[in-house]
């Protein structure tokens, strides 16, 4: 049996003493009644979360309750004793989290560890546990006792590698979506998408479980789908203000409504004014009798009525959360069939957000009221950092499933609030995805809005302002238009095949290969061979290596060592599998250029060596020709020089006949030393 605390925790017995002595160490008093001692009420209400714990310092939940005042000495042995179930848990991750008696102990020396509020060696006895196999009881006590710090600990669970796809699908069957929303855990459910998108699986269980909970399921609340999905909430949980505008450019409600609204609506009117005509009159009667009217009052009324009118003025924050904002970016990557009803709403969204006007405050003193300003919804989500991201990844068209003609709906709908939102730090990223994204009509648009603040942009953006070509347009129309023209036809042909940023790359290796460009012509001269002869170029070190002097110059050849080398593995292969039998094919071939070879070199042999002359007459002939052949020999080097751009066969070929040529002009010298050799043996 193994010694020391880990004896003792799998003991059956030694268990019970272990956690004794744990709660001894924390302070815990065990002679409280449960009722006293803190233990958690039976909730009343949904509201009443169950995480919810009381304070630590003199009541805890579970099994240390009621805490005493302990000596310094007793936090410093709990230390002590978590350090050392560290150390056993580092070792062996087997042994502890599955014994039956062990894994409630380590239960109870995190929650003594939570009790006496020792952050340090909590978390390394958590991370302890973690690091041990998926499965077992202490992860689930850990969840439990850990409170509202459980939302993290799972969405810690989702982002680890070793989380699988049949665990996503056990996992997306057991979560409660609705439960989640009433928490305000939403972000399980962004770590969930995104879990989705690593595994590449369960794309269409997860969405539709999603709209399911947020009551999108027909074609007429689709166009509730993108709020929904910002506020992570159903249709009628939406604001009101936002709703009413919804319901009035939803074509479907008015046609419910019919003439009878219509007519009831008119009838109405009238009766409201002609009560609004009384009631002025009335108005008008009481204000003489009573005199003017106090201005401090009709200011104090006035700020009243702003007051309430600020009140009720919904905010961005309100319409768009932050997890509603991760959600919907992980959803925009998802196969374009599972987000459907993204798709079909999509033009509604953006035809709200453009119509709805939102009022903010903004203080330009510190000790003046602020200026109340109106602006559009669609104009103020190009500025914030949460839906900025968003409408860049709406129109990044490489990784959106949001078709191409949806994009080019929003950028319309964007281009009057250009000149506003391009000044903006954050909003000149949103500029530039735009503009890549849209097409050569709405690129001229754009550019032409931004005209007006081409100076201010300049200065403030100019990451901006190089990437929308505004410097082109202004020097050059035409041009500039062939060439989005050009563009959009290249993107338009490959868009099946690669993304934007492979077209840009391949744009730049073709820039970089033109004629004119220095680059281009620098990777063209590395990357051939050295073709051509002359003082303009230089040889290479072992060019004298692969070469032999031409023979009599009427051949020439060249040796390539890297065939000699591909020769000799090839007969030292055939020499291995073949038993030591050399190809017969290749001997042949091989037999016969040594042949020519030799046949080469007696020929040369017998022109160097000519007969050696008696007169001094066959002396000077024999001078006269040695200065032909060096003056040919010039007359050949001078025409290589001047023909360096030719290769080496033409080079070759005129070498050739330039030697053909002195021949024939030497041919009565040969003659003449003949005759003169044969009159010499005649007279002896």
């Amino acid at each position: 049996m193994p010694e020391g605390w880990e004896g003792l925790l799998k003991s059956k017995f030694g268990c019970h003493i272990f956690r004794a002595a744990v709660r001894a160490l924390a302070g815990a008093d065990g002679l409280v009644a449960p009722e006293e001692a803190g233990h958690r009420a039976r909730r009343q209400h949904r509201l009443d979360s169950a995480e919810e714990v009381n304070s630590l310092d003199a009541k805890a939940s579970g099994v240390c309750t009621a805490l005493l005042a302990t000596p310094p000495s007793f936090e410093k042995e709990l230390i002590h004793l978590s350090t050392e179930i560290i150390q056993i848990l580092q070792k062996e991750k087997f042994l502890l989290p599955f014994d039956p008696y062990a894994a409630p102990c380590l239960q109870v020396l995190g929650l003594a560890l939570q009790a006496k509020q020792l952050r340090e060696p909590l978390q390394q006895l958590v991370e302890a546990l973690f690091s041990s196999p998926k499965e077992k009881n202490s992860d689930e006590e850990l969840v439990k006792f850990a409170g509202r710090f459980g939302n993290f600990l799972l969405q810690k669970v989702l982002q680890s590698p070793s989380f699988e796809a049949p665990h996503l699908k056990l996992l997306l069957q057991a979560l409660d979506f609705k439960e989640i929303l009433f928490c305000g855990t939403g972000a399980v459910l962004w770590r969930c998408a995104e879990a989705c998108r690593r595994l590449r699986c369960t794309y269409t269980s997860f969405a539709g479980k999603l709209f399911e909970t947020l009551k999108i399921k027909g074609g007429s609340s689709f166009s509730f789908s993108w709020w929904c999905l910002l506020g992570l909430c159903a249709p009628d949980d939406l604001p009101q203000q936002l709703l009413q505008q919804l319901l009035q450019q939803d074509g479907e409600s008015a046609a419910h409504e019919g003439a009878a609204a219509a007519a009831a609506a008119a009838a109405a009117a009238a009766g409201s004014r002609a009560n609004q005509d009384e009631e002025a009159e009335d108005e008008a009667a009481q204000e003489a009798e009573e005199g003017p009217e106090d201005p401090k009052g009709s200011e104090e009324a006035a700020a009243k009525t702003n007051e309430e009118d600020s009140q009720q003025q919904i905010r961005l924050v309100d319409i768009c959360t932050p997890t509603g904002c991760s959600v919907l970016l992980s959803l925009l990557r998802f196969p374009a069939n599972t987000i459907q009803p993204l798709n079909s709403g999509f033009k509604k969204f953006v035809r709200t957000a453009a119509n709805l006007n939102l009022k903010i405050k903004k203080w330009r003193n510190k000790k003046g009221p602020p200026d109340i300003e109106t602006h559009s919804l669609l104009e103020l989500m190009t500025t914030n950092r949460l839906t900025s991201r968003l409408l860049q990844q709406i129109a990044d068209t490489s990784t959106s499933s949001i078709q191409p003609s949806n994009i080019h709906y929003l950028i319309r709908h964007l281009i009057p609030f250009v000149p506003s939102f391009a000044l903006d730090p954050v909003g000149g990223f949103v500029l530039t995805s735009l503009y890549n994204a849209a097409t050569p009509e709405l690129k001229r648009e754009i550019v032409e809005a931004l005209l007006p603040v081409e100076l201010e942009l300049r200065e403030k953006n100019y990451t901006a302002y190089m990437k929308c070509e505004i410097y082109k347009f202004t020097k050059d129309k035409e041009e500039w238009q062939k060439r989005q023209e050009k563009r959009s036809k290249t993107r338009e042909l490959f868009k099946d095949i690669i993304s934007d940023a492979a077209i840009e790359v391949n744009n730049q290796e073709a820039a970089d290969l033109l004629p004119d460009n220095p680059k281009g012509k620098k990777a063209e001269a590395e990357s051939t061979p050295l073709q051509n002869e002359g003082k303009g170029f230089r040889k290479p070190k072992n060019e004298n290596k692969n070469k032999k002097g031409t023979i009599n110059g009427d051949e020439e050849e060249e040796i390539n060592t890297k065939g000699k080398a591909e020769k000799e593995a090839k007969r030292a292969i055939d020499e291995i599998f073949l038993g030591g039998k050399p190809n017969t094919f290749e001997e042949k071939q091989k037999g016969k250029e040594n042949k020519k070879k030799k046949q080469l070199t007696g020929k040369a042999k017998e022109n160097s060596n000519p007969p050696a002359p008696s007169n001094e007459n066959e002396n000077a002939n024999l001078n006269k020709t040695k200065n032909k052949d060096s003056a040919s020999d010039t007359t050949l080097d001078s025409f290589e020089e001047e023909n360096t751009s030719k290769n080496k066969k033409e080079i070759a070929k005129k070498r050739k006949i330039e030697m053909e040529k002195l021949e024939a002009a030497a041919s009565p010298v040969n003659s003449r030393k003949k005759k003169a050799v044969s009159d010499s043996k005649n007279k002896q």
